[in-house]
């Protein structure tokens, strides 16, 4: 699975959804295929995708120093990054833009 498909599937969805679309970086659930951050920056700019869950074991630090929009919010998916991402600028539940 390439970068450049993941943009592609991610984007088509995107483009076709009446609602907002959250990215899901799930490499436990996937087969371990990972969203790169140069995937996520690209998909941040999609005017319909509005933020992504992080769900990977090494935590959504390396999304939130490269993502910079504030129309895209980046929640943590693991108990064990959940206080150090809200320091960093991760978003609690019930701050998210939908």
């Amino acid at each position: 699975m390439t970068g450049e498909a993941l943009i592609k599937f991610y984007e088509r969805v995107a483009d076709e959804s009446p609602l907002p679309v959250i990215i899901y970086n799930a490499p436990g659930f996937a087969g371990g295929v990972q969203l790169s951050p140069k995937v996520v920056v690209r998909l941040s700019e999609h005017p319909n995708i509005i933020g992504m869950k992080d769900s990977a074991p090494t935590g959504p630090n390396i999304f939130l120093s490269v993502v910079n929009s504030e129309n895209f919010a980046v929640l943590v998916g693991s108990a064990n990054f959940f206080i150090i991402s809200l320091l960093v600028g991760a978003v609690r539940r019930g701050a998210f833009p939908c």
